[in-house]
């Protein structure tokens, strides 16, 4: 055999090993322990049981009571209000029909807008309420309000949804103002702000 070199083995207690040591092993899987027990769950089976209970009650309150997601009857509903809200105006003001085609009518007599002779561009009917953005009861439609009221034009959306720029035709340009304080009132007029 070669020369076999000598290998030493010396035993030292933990104790001594520990202050000579630039590492603190003990420190070092305190720290270990402490970084575990923070990603570790610390639910219990209550916990378990109420997110199991509170995902059972959520699902069959969404098929039970909610159901299908629906455009149409959520438009439904809010065309109807909207139209109970239209009646309700018209016959605070003195309107005396139930209809509401009657009580849009009387609020358009009443409440006269330049854009009101683009009503054909917009889609005709009730629906240029929509499409007109003078019409809309925001500040959105009181700006557009106001922008026609210096332009002369309507702005609005026709039936596909495409933006519209038109002439205020001459039978409605009785409702623009003449000049700045003019306009100013028949805009907050028509859209019940007041700036007194």
């Amino acid at each position: 055999m070669k020369d076999m070199e000598q290998l030493q083995i010396n035993l030292t207690p933990h104790e001594k090993l520990a202050i000579n040591n630039e590492f603190d092993l003990d420190k070092i899987i305190f720290d270990l322990d402490g970084q575990i027990e923070l990603l570790s769950s610390q639910a219990d089976n209550f916990d378990y049981l109420v997110s199991i209970a509170s995902g059972v009650l959520c699902g069959a309150l969404d098929i039970l009571w909610v159901g299908d997601f629906n455009l149409e009857r959520g438009r439904a509903i809010a065309s109807d209000e909207i139209d109970d809200f239209v009646k309700k105006t018209a016959k605070m003001l003195g309107c005396e029909d139930d209809d509401l085609k009657s009580c849009v009518k009387f609020l358009e007599k009443k409440f006269p807008i330049p854009s009101d002779g683009n009503t054909p561009d917009f889609g005709g009917g009730l629906q240029h309420h929509l499409r007109d953005f003078a019409h809309h009861p925001t500040l959105v439609g009181l700006a557009f309000s106001l922008l026609t009221q210096f332009t002369y034009k309507s702005y609005g959306t026709d039936v596909k949804g495409n933006f519209l720029v038109v002439d205020v035709p001459e039978i409605s340009k009785s409702f623009i103002g003449e000049d700045v304080p003019t306009k100013v009132l028949y805009m907050e007029q028509l859209h019940g702000f007041s700036i007194l």
